[in-house]
């Protein structure tokens, strides 16, 4: 029968890509790991990873193995879980002291969930990549949680809906649209123009907006694209243009007078949700809920 510990450091060492990451979270040596995987590769008879710059690739035989044995572990761990977290002492020293691995945006990690997480005990470590991307990630338990807009369509994931994602139409503070706008016709007529900044070249919340809001196809003039949400709004501060950006992203700087709501949209524009998602196996992960508890609605029951 195989020794657990080392389908325990396969799983560590696929997730974390490298053997000394694998050791630092198995609170092991990095050459009892190393001994750990080279056990393992000769009962599986053959190599579990490829070596090279980019860290532990693994092998087909590599994947096939993690597909059949990490969903046991993580069941395993949650039992294991389970019994610690009846002893609020054993809680205190070992699931205080746990590592989030979290998915999200960099620009919603940074402009909103840093500063709510800041006096929390939870540790994370966050990783940046496309919604679809990152989700596949906590389906196959290389993430633990993932923020974003996109709601999870296997049922092996659940999610918690977090708060709503509005949006603004925000320029420089030294633009105002004219008295005599009165409609959303007159603003269609003056936002042509002005000069706009997109996130993107395909322009997706942008060309809703006109289409759908204003009854008219996009036509100002495209002065920016950039694709962080930071940047684009550091460009209507420094007067590059208009745009329709989240209103987590505007919040500081309107309060500081760097940039105006140029019209009130909100009840115009469909609005997001943020979801936070994550594996069915780890619901009663301490740290999850810490998690929603900070950034949302406290987690009850499926959304």
């Amino acid at each position: 029968m195989v020794n657990s510990d080392l389908y325990e450091s396969f799983v560590a060492i696929y997730r974390c890509g490298s053997v000394s990451a694998a050791a630092r979270q198995r609170h092991l040596t990095q050459s009892a790991v190393s001994q750990q995987l080279a056990v393992l590769e000769e009962l599986a008879g053959g190599l579990l990873f490829r070596r090279s710059v980019k860290g532990m690739i693994p092998t087909t035989l590599g994947r096939s193995l993690y597909d059949q044995v990490f969903e046991s572990l993580d069941r395993l761990n949650r039992v294991s879980r389970s019994i610690l977290h009846q002893q609020d002492s054993a809680w205190a020293k070992v699931g205080g002291s746990e590592t989030l691995r979290l998915g999200t945006s960099a620009d919603y990690f940074d402009l909103y969930v840093l500063e709510r997480v800041v006096h929390t005990k939870l540790q994370l470590e966050v990783r940046f990549d496309d919604p679809k991307e990152l989700l596949a990630q906590l389906q196959n338990g290389m993430l633990d949680a993932v923020i974003s807009v996109a709601k999870p369509a296997v049922r092996a994931l659940q999610y918690r809906t977090l708060a709503e994602k509005r949006f603004l139409l925000v320029g420089p503070p030294a633009l105002k649209p004219p008295k005599a706008i009165r409609d959303l016709k007159g603003l269609a007529s003056w936002l042509k123009t002005q000069s706009w900044i997109g996130y993107s070249v395909e322009l997706p919340n942008t060309r809703r907006f006109w289409q759908q809001v204003l009854q008219t196809p996009f036509e100002s003039r495209l002065a920016l694209v950039v694709s962080d949400l930071r940047t684009v709004l550091h460009a209507v501060e420094f007067g590059m243009g208009v745009t329709i950006l989240p209103e987590y992203v505007c919040t500081t700087a309107l309060k500081a007078g760097l940039i105006r709501e140029l019209w009130p949209i909100k009840k115009f524009v469909g609005q997001d949700q943020w979801i936070l998602s994550f594996r069915e196996l780890d619901a009663d992960r301490m740290a999850i809920r810490q998690l929603a508890e900070v950034l949302g609605e406290e987690m009850g029951g499926r959304s």
